[in-house]
């Protein structure tokens, strides 16, 4: 019986440290290309709107994806004329695990694939070498990893 409560007592505290990292509410999409969201500032509630018509306006905007653990950022980024995209991995009870800078492929106005790590911080492990993104931006983002669409929970 100990052993229940001890069990009920860890999850009750696991889903209170998850929920923690994150301000405000989700994105909320609008049907022009404005992404609104709505952050709790001194409590009171406000709204920051950006308007993204296609893939270059998400240049040096940081993308938050929330993912069961703590979380992951991306961030599309022009270095001396080549795209690349910078992944954030978050840690759990540390700031963060480390770093992971993918090129971009610009497919199109709308399309940015990336698969290929060009480097690393030196506690990634090879476990992220068989990922495949796609961000999309078609009168809403849309962010892949293998084919699954995750949830866009921030973007700044």
């Amino acid at each position: 019986m100990k052993h229940i409560i001890n069990i009920k007592m860890f999850g009750l505290i696991l889903m209170f440290i998850t929920s923690c990292g994150l301000k405000g509410q989700p994105i909320k999409i609008n049907n022009e290309n404005h992404l609104i969201y709505q952050e709790n500032i001194e409590n009171e509630i406000t709204e920051r709107e950006y308007s993204f018509n296609n893939i270059y306006d998400l240049i040096n905007k940081i993308i938050l994806i929330n993912d069961n653990w703590a979380g992951q950022s991306f961030t599309f980024v022009i270095e001396n004329g080549d795209y690349y995209i910078y992944r954030k991995i978050n840690g759990s009870g540390v700031p963060y695990i480390g770093t992971i800078v993918y090129n971009a492929i610009i497919e199109s106005d709308y399309k940015i694939k990336f698969y290929e790590i060009v480097d690393t911080s030196e506690n990634i492990k090879n476990e992220y070498n068989n990922e495949i993104f796609e961000l999309y931006i078609n009168k809403e983002i849309r962010f892949y990893i293998n084919g699954l669409q995750l949830k866009i929970n921030y973007i700044d």
